[in-house]
């Protein structure tokens, strides 16, 4: 059976173009042209993807991730934006990825091919998990080795037990110091790098300078749009607000780990 994935985006140009490349590359797909046209057909149709316009007038891409979210019946869909900008606001919302427009016929079926590798549902759209069914045997036959920078301990040691039941090997750095440290001497598969302020961005950038193709998810609690900005340019792959979605956090990782190809 073909995947489903529905599309929602309000310029018709743009839907229609998204969808022939889609169907051309094997895949079955649902339109929207409204957020709460996306909804409905998200509820009914359980898709196993949603790529969703952020710039849409009435019910904008934002508010529409955060309903899919809210919705016991569609949460656990990945939804990835089209968007133009703000990719950090997207993925704040709840969006596991930006693909920014305008869409490059040439890269973007490929882009949403190495996506939904990473999160498709083994058993079907209707008994999918946060972290996907399969995805879990996948990573306890590899054991991906995750390093999180966490100075809190008490966070820093529920995100571990999270993590290991989710079948990665994780070990701690309570400061930037040590993390540095520990990538220097034995390198992790990715990070997980708490970023409370600009200091942060700092460690960040020292990774991405020793280690250029190592990746680092980020979680933080600060809601100060630069600093989320400026992480995502800094070469992070992925951006998760705090207090901490696990499923989102997990499918972020899975995506990040799989684009490598490792």
């Amino acid at each position: 059976m073909k995947p489903r994935l529905l599309v929602i985006d309000d310029e018709p140009l743009v839907l229609e173009l998204v969808k022939e490349l889609l169907v051309a590359a094997g895949y079955a797909v649902l339109t929207a042209t409204s957020g709460q046209e996306g909804l409905r057909l998200a509820k009914a149709q359980r898709p196993e993807m949603i790529l969703l316009d952020q710039a849409m007038p009435g019910m904008d891409g934002e508010t529409t991730v955060r309903s899919l979210k809210s919705d016991e019946a569609t949460r656990r869909i990945p939804v990835i934006a089209l968007s133009a900008g703000r990719a950090a606001d997207a993925v704040r919302a709840g969006c596991l990825a930006c693909i920014p427009k305008p869409v490059h016929p040439a890269t973007f079926v490929k882009t949403v091919d190495q996506f939904l590798r990473a999160t498709t549902r083994r058993h079907g759209p209707s008994r999918g998990a946060g972290c996907p069914q399969g995805t879990v045997r996948r990573l306890q036959a590899s054991s991906p080795r995750i390093l999180i920078v966490e100075d809190i301990r008490d966070a820093a040691e529920a995100l571990r037990e999270e993590l290991t039941a989710r079948g990665y090997v994780v070990s701690l750095a309570p400061t930037d110091r040590s993390a540095l440290e520990s990538v220097a001497q034995d390198v992790p598969d990715l990070v997980v790098l708490d970023l409370s302020d600009v200091a942060g961005v700092i460690v960040l950038e020292q990774l991405r300078a020793h280690r250029p193709t190592l990746p680092v998810v980020v979680v933080s609690g600060t809601q100060d749009e630069a600093v989320a900005q400026a992480a995502l340019a800094r070469g992070a792959m992925g951006y998760v607000a705090k207090p901490i979605n696990i499923d989102l956090l997990s499918q972020v990782i899975a995506v990040a780990l799989s684009l490598l190809d490792r």
